[in-house]
């Protein structure tokens, strides 16, 4: 039962291949089209929300429960026809919407520029010019749209399987060869992959069902869900609106347990191998008590050539329904701990590479600290440390986050004995200079007052040691109140 996604530009031939390919596959064929006309239908303002692509980020953050409800509406309808039997689906990024997903075949169609002028020349009926205009707007906002919907850029190669030139392919003949890789033993379904689309409906209901929810439609929440059981994370300046949403569920098919936690930020733990009684468990909580923070898990496997043959391709991940994954690695006693303080944010594995944890990670999720762990296990120690900041490094570049490692945790986040004593003395020089300035006033006024009797030198020494002296001061208090606000629990 082969679900394949064709990601197409205008007039791309995008459209006409996925036809041929539900033909060949005697299976339901839907496009970006029917599922926006499914949402307007449903009182989805989508003309909003793509109006809202060419105006301030201020304006989009007005629409982001708008854009949650459309993304849960429009996944809701692609997971119900994929557990009906196959599926093709074309537009403009269909396989983000089925993430976690292992057996999606995803396709992205190509032509030339040459052959879509001339397909919009004849079509529309446009000179050249107008043509060339026309298909870089429509380029332009369909690559708003996958940024502003899923945080990717559109044209990434690295989000598809297989890129298809329908240039010099014609459509019928891709969809022969697409229909060969479909009998693939990756692109079958699975127990596993069935519960991954099961799970992610499940979310989508849960998910439409509070927005539409008149007391809980204005509350910015995260539902995740495992087996039966859904969780719904919240804001605490909304706490009250958790008394109603068992309410909003009740009447899902499908949900057997409801939990609620609240939290104003999250914390990304990037690890391999989890530890609940290690000093970086205890930093991190510490950390996520003082933000009010769910702390997220994510178990980063990297792709090694003694990996099991079975396990998944670069860039596919193991999501909440894969009890096998989610149990190893030390994940499973974490998480319990997590949940026994009230403080978790969910969890996850990804194996591959940095880009396939880069995908793995929802832009949409507020994260206020990345925390790299050990990774590159199967690493001798030296090439540990050094892929380990480059994957900082990576993230950094991607996310407006800040980074650490864990031993940055205790120097730029957890208050020390090294921290307790360094404060002290320099409150202490800090006093000293207060008490001598107070004690020598007017010979610092002489010092440093402007007369005319003054020599050039002299006035030229005067100026340094001012220079010099008040960002010495300025350090050296800056620091102290830094340190004395880690201690007490302030960032």
């Amino acid at each position: 039962m082969p679900v394949i996604t064709i990601s197409r530009g205008s007039l791309s031939g995008g459209s006409a291949l996925a036809k041929a390919l539900a033909t060949k596959l005697g299976c339901a064929c839907i496009d970006r089209e029917s599922l926006a006309d499914l949402a307007i239908d449903r009182g989805i303002q989508v003309g909003q929300l793509e109006s809202v692509l060419v105006k301030a980020p201020a304006s989009r953050r007005k629409l982001a429960r708008e854009r949650e409800l459309y993304l849960a509406t429009v996944t809701a309808k692609l997971c119900e026809l994929a557990l009906a039997g196959d599926l093709v689906y074309h537009g403009h990024a269909g396989h983000l919407l089925l993430r976690g997903v292992p057996h999606v075949l995803r396709v992205r169609a190509v032509s030339s520029t040459e052959k879509r002028i001339e397909a919009v020349e004849s079509r529309l009926r446009l000179p050249r010019e107008q043509a060339i205009e026309f298909i870089d707007k429509i380029d332009r906002d369909r690559s708003r749209w996958a940024e502003y919907l899923h945080g990717v850029r559109w044209d990434d190669p690295t989000l598809y399987d297989i890129v298809v030139n329908l240039e010099s392919m014609p459509p019928e003949n891709a969809a022969v060869a697409l229909c060969a890789m479909t009998e693939l033993p990756d692109y079958q379904q699975t127990p596993a992959s069935r519960r991954a689309i099961a799970e992610l409906l499940l979310a989508s209901r849960a998910r439409i069902a509070l927005g539409q929810d008149e007391k809980t439609s204005r509350a910015d929440v995260r539902v995740r869900t495992r087996g039966g059981t859904v969780s719904v994370h919240c804001m605490p300046r909304q706490a009250s609106v958790i008394e109603h949403i068992p309410g909003a569920l009740a009447k899902i098919e499908g949900v057997e347990n409801i939990r609620c936690t609240i939290a104003e930020t999250n914390i990304l733990w990037i690890e391999e191998e989890f530890d609940p009684r290690s000093d970086t468990f205890s930093d991190i909580v510490a950390i996520a008590e003082g933000w009010d923070a769910a702390v997220e898990l994510l178990r980063f496997v990297a792709r090694d050539e003694s990996d099991p043959a079975d396990a998944p391709a670069s860039g596919e991940e193991w999501h909440e329904g894969d009890e096998d994954s989610l149990e190893a690695g030390g994940i499973a006693d974490t998480l319990a701990e997590l949940r026994k303080i009230n403080r978790s944010g969910g969890r996850r594995v990804v194996h591959g590479d940095a880009n396939a944890l880069l995908h793995s990670i929802d832009r949409q999720v507020k994260y206020s600290l990345f925390v790299v762990g050990g990774v590159y296990k199967v690493k001798p120690l030296g090439a540990q440390l050094r892929l380990a900041r480059e994957l900082a490094s990576i993230l950094s570049d991607n996310f407006a986050t800040a980074v650490v490692d864990t031993e940055g945790i205790k120097k730029q986040y957890r208050a020390g004995r090294g921290d307790i004593a360094t404060a002290l003395i320099r409150i202490a020089i800090v006093a000293a200079i207060y008490l001598f300035f107070f004690s020598f006033q007017e010979q610092i006024l002489a010092f440093t007052g402007a007369t005319d009797s003054k020599s050039w030198p002299l006035k030229l020494l005067t100026a340094i040691s001012i220079a010099c002296f008040i960002p010495l001061l300025a350090r050296l208090y800056g620091s102290s109140a830094a340190r004395i606000l880690k201690m007490i629990g302030i960032e």
